[in-house]
């Protein structure tokens, strides 16, 4: 009996997902109709993208995921030379290119989450997604009536990259998908910047330092954890030797010159979360040692090559102490979130509320978020926000964690899911230590979406589908 029961759900789920998909495209079809019949061109032009985007992300949710990221990170490798324009992306009425994509994305994520299979994928992250997101939802639309389109505007330039790491999650259903996705991150965020790297230096100047950068923050971020990922995942992502120790050289150089100490704290939590997870006490020793030579060999290098790292760390680490430069406007920043704090503590005041952060020290108002990924969840979303984030961050740390325990119990450490616990943790303490600066970015998030869904995959022990409904 349970046998024609399993079968009969298996042929249900083979014809409920791409039913919901025709159902949504005749809804989308009817309304197009509705609004073209009126001559509203820019919404039918809209809701056809979004759809095409849905069905190209259901289907094909790694090179999607891909594209986001080369679009809205990748491209960000020119941010400091002319070449850059930030409108690049923009189709028109502030909607990007990436805005659709992502749109796409999470829909598609949603149409999997509702299949047997894709709620096995998710297993316990579907609970913190599913509620993380109806908040979300609920503190967007209780401010459109008064802000309009502001509110959803905030939605997706903070908080929509996180439909990337949902989907995947969702909809990666073989390990080889997720092999696919790692070397495609690789390229992004390894490959792609240091082969542009003279062209960057030629267009902006062969000049370094913290007023001289060559890549913006997340790009040094996004270096830094592909990187990570070719050290953590040589099996799976195998570059040869030399070039994977040039890589890491220039990558290293990269994040020391440009000095973005949002960065430098990610790198010392990732080096801390490696140590600490080497078992033996020779182990930590070994790697410790491994670690300061190697810091000292790039600092010697870059002093020879007439760059003063040692003044940079001491002058920027300096001004954390003494609260100068962005470090002290970041401070009086989440001084004055406070009050926005304490108005609403537990539900926050909403999405699409303009930021005027008046800073009394400096004697002017900031009208830009309050560059921390914490005070921006507690002022938009409050208590309940922070701890539903909290509560999808743990819960992918615990399913990350367990599952390098058991597979480092069986002795067994070149198996996948090894490596995609080791590197998901890392991702995690990335994300939080880089939100105390700054808020959610696309390199992180994509990573730890690939790394889980890796996990998730593993643990189940192979594809999550053979009845072939995905």
């Amino acid at each position: 009996m349970s046998t024609h029961a399993d079968r009969a759900g298996a042929v249900f789920e083979t014809i409920a997902a791409p039913l919901w998909v025709v159902v949504c495209g005749v809804a989308v079809a009817a309304c197009g109709g509705y609004l073209l019949g009126l001559g509203h061109l820019l919404p039918v032009a809209g809701a056809a993208a979004v759809l095409a985007a849905t069905l190209l992300a259901y289907r094909w949710p790694v090179p999607v995921a891909m594209v986001v990221l080369l679009v809205s990170g990748g491209y960000s490798v020119l941010a400091m030379t002319p070449l850059w324009n930030i409108k690049a992306t923009t189709l028109g009425g502030g909607v990007r290119v990436e805005d659709v994509f992502m749109l796409g994305m999470l829909a598609a994520g949603l149409l999997r989450a509702s299949t047997r299979s894709g709620r096995r994928r998710l297993g316990r992250l579907l609970a913190p997604f599913l509620l993380l997101g109806a908040w979300l939802g609920l503190e967007t639309l209780r401010n459109m009536g008064s802000y309009g389109l502001s509110a959803p505007g905030e939605l997706r330039f903070f908080y929509l990259l996180l439909a990337v790491a949902f989907c995947l999650v969702a909809s990666l259903d073989h390990e080889d998908r997720v092999r696919v996705a790692l070397k495609g991150y690789v390229l992004i965020t390894v490959a792609l910047p240091l082969v542009l790297l003279p062209l960057v230096l030629a267009l902006k100047g062969w000049s370094f330092g913290p007023s001289a950068r060559i890549f913006p923050s997340h790009v040094s971020l996004g270096l830094l954890l592909g990187l990570a990922v070719l050290w953590q995942g040589r099996d799976f992502v195998p570059w040869p030797r030399g070039a994977l120790y040039l890589a890491t050289a220039l990558g290293a150089l990269e994040i020391l010159s440009d000095a973005h100490r949002s960065v430098w704290l990610a790198a010392i939590v990732i080096l801390a979360i490696l140590l600490l997870l080497r078992q033996t006490l020779s182990a930590k020793i070994r790697w410790t040692f491994l670690g300061i030579l190697l810091v000292a060999t790039l600092v010697v290098a870059a002093q020879g090559l007439g760059y003063d790292v040692v003044g940079v760390i001491a002058a920027r680490g300096g001004a954390v102490l003494a609260q100068e430069d962005t470090a002290g406007i970041r401070l009086s920043l989440w001084r004055a979130s406070l009050p926005l704090i304490a108005e609403s503590p537990v539900v926050g005041r909403g999405l699409g509320m303009y930021w005027n952060l008046y800073l009394p020290d400096y004697g002017y108002t900031v009208h830009d978020f309050p560059h921390s990924l914490y005070v921006m969840v507690l002022v938009n979303l409050g208590a309940v926000g922070m701890l539903l984030f909290a509560w999808l961050w743990v819960a992918t740390w615990r399913i990350c964690a367990v599952a390098r325990r058991t597979a480092e119990h069986a002795g067994v450490h070149a198996m996948p899911c090894f490596a995609y616990a080791s590197v998901g943790l890392i991702t995690l303490g990335a994300i939080a230590a880089y939100g105390v600066a700054y808020g959610f970015e696309l390199y992180s998030t994509t990573l730890a979406g690939i790394c889980a869904a890796g996990v998730m995959l593993s643990a189940s022990g192979g594809p999550a589908d053979p009845t072939g409904d995905d």
